[in-house]
């Protein structure tokens, strides 16, 4: 095998606090959601989270070691959300959690946020958290999940969007299908992002 000669970086790599996870997973769509999950794990990588098949933990070391086997140089973390199946009362993991996860990673794990569900929690508070993230916490990129919140090119997402404008900061957006249960793939339409 030749020396590669190209530099692989992942986007969108959920690291996912256990205990989290635990403390929601009483929550009747949370059963549909791991379910949902356990599908896209069979159709994408022929492994099946309920048959007991070996998966890594969602946590950086693990992330890490499997970078390494694979030949990936660096990725971006960010947290999993997911607030929909808990009634919007808690999340699976947080900026917080992402940033002491990929701490003793600097050169190889940098932080993509996720200040959703923005609509839900506030325009204006999702704008200060991704100020804060950007210029005090190192954020490279933010992640827009609408099937938790509602459609893309909604106006009220508009100054969040020149927010980040502003900042400088790449925002990532899922489009097309929505793979997981609850989340509804209306909002989520590549068409979306062609603003009137």
């Amino acid at each position: 095998m030749s020396k590669k000669d190209h530099f692989v970086l992942l986007s969108e790599c959920h690291l996912m606090n256990e205990q989290s996870m635990a403390e929601m997973s009483y929550y009747p769509e949370f059963t549909r959601w791991w379910q949902s999950v356990d599908g896209v794990m069979r159709a994408w990588a022929d492994r099946s989270l309920a048959g007991g098949g070996e998966m890594p933990p969602p946590r950086a070391e693990a992330l890490v070691k499997h970078m390494d086997i694979a030949g990936v140089d660096a990725c971006f973390a960010l947290r999993e959300s997911m607030m929909d199946i808990a009634g919007y009362s808690t999340c699976m993991s947080t900026n917080a959690f992402i940033l002491d996860e990929i701490e003793p990673y600097p050169e190889r794990l940098y932080f993509e946020c996720n200040v959703g569900p923005i609509l839900r929690r506030g325009v204006d508070t999702a704008i200060w958290e991704l100020e804060y993230l950007v210029k005090e916490r190192n954020a490279r990129l933010c992640k827009v999940y609408a099937p938790e919140d509602g459609p893309l090119n909604d106006p009220e997402m508009w100054p969040f969007y020149e927010k980040a404008c502003e900042l400088d900061i790449p925002i990532t957006v899922h489009t097309g299908m929505s793979y997981v249960v609850p989340q509804p793939s209306r909002f989520t339409m590549p068409i979306l992002l062609d603003f009137p």
